[in-house]
């Protein structure tokens, strides 16, 4: 099963959707094909949305405590 539906999630008011990270370890042997799965995609991109996340903010939040003036439009 993917990640998330193809479609939007619909939520009803009050309704919520919560994530969870998980740590994987996957090894391979020198010369093997390295695979993954829909699933392990869709986890890596998940994963690296919310450390980007995380390093934009704190990159802004040093800039500002800094005296700089920052002029951003995140979403």
């Amino acid at each position: 099963m993917p990640p998330f539906p193809k479609d939007n999630i619909v939520l009803e008011s009050g309704d919520r959707v919560m994530l969870s990270c998980i740590d994987r370890i996957k090894e391979y042997k020198l010369g093997e094909i390295v695979s993954f799965t829909p699933n392990d995609i869709g986890e890596i991109c998940i994963l690296f949305r919310i450390v980007t996340d995380d390093i934009t903010k704190s990159a802004l939040e040093y800039a500002k405590n800094g005296g700089l003036e920052i002029q951003y439009k995140g979403d």
